[in-house]
């Protein structure tokens, strides 16, 4: 009996912090160039599908479970009469989860025709305040960027940049890191939301869609304006 105690101890200690380390995470999506029809995702042994759409924010999911998120894409039919066991279901993304984070942004990034890498931003009131503007690079070199007459500052591939404390509307420009130096791409005039939170994704311009037209000149650099609302649970 004595044995069996120190057993069920041993037992004890090895699951249960495994079964406590489950939080709970609200997460949006955005896919970048193409929407995501029907992934699906697994939390609390219930599956959930929804859409990721492209340069807009998913509607909020909630996920409970470890720190790896995986996602699937739409379960291919199976072949009538089909005598070859059925493949493993590889997922489409995964997603590492930080941390002590409640709610985070998830960028879906395509890799090939099946696979797209995860870019996960914390994306609390803490993370991202209530009027403040949020620069993030997706562009594969450095980007450059002067906003309301601030020194620029220079953001490495897959780095992002908060400014908080804004209001009004202020001259900001991009430029991109060539063989020729810097040059401008992007000359313009960005607000902050006082009620809400502005992304800025800086992408590779062959990643937007655009309707075909003669005078219209592919750009290498294409700035997206992505407002996010400020989280429910923030407000009073």
């Amino acid at each position: 009996m004595k044995n069996k105690c120190s057993l069920f101890t041993l037992w004890a200690c090895i699951v249960l912090p495994c079964l406590s380390s489950a939080e709970t995470v609200t997460f949006q999506t955005l896919a970048i160039k193409d929407p995501i029809e029907n992934v699906s995702f697994t939390s609390q042994g219930k599956k959930k599908t929804f859409t990721v759409p492209a340069y807009s924010l998913s509607e909020p999911q909630t996920y409970t479970g470890g720190s790896v998120l995986k996602f699937y894409a739409k379960d291919a039919p199976d072949e009538p009469d089909s005598t070859k066991p059925k493949a493993k279901d590889e997922p489409l993304a995964i997603a590492t989860l930080p941390e002590n984070t409640a709610r985070v942004l998830i960028l879906f990034n395509k890799q090939d025709d099946k696979t797209y890498k995860c870019i996960v931003i914390p994306d609390g009131i803490a993370d991202f305040p209530a009027g403040a503007l949020r620069f993030f690079n997706g562009m594969p070199g450095n980007v450059a960027v002067s906003y309301n007459h601030i020194p620029p500052l220079v953001l490495q591939s897959g780095e992002l940049q908060l400014i908080s404390n804004q209001s009004g509307n202020h001259l900001t420009e991009v430029a991109m890191q060539t063989g020729q130096g810097w040059q401008i791409m992007f000359t313009g005039f960005v607000n902050a939301l006082p009620n809400g939170r502005r992304n800025i994704f800086f992408m590779p311009g062959s990643l937007i869609r655009v309707q075909s037209a003669d005078d219209i000149v592919p750009r290498p650099l294409e700035v997206i304006f992505v407002d996010s609302a400020v989280p429910p649970e923030s407000h009073p």
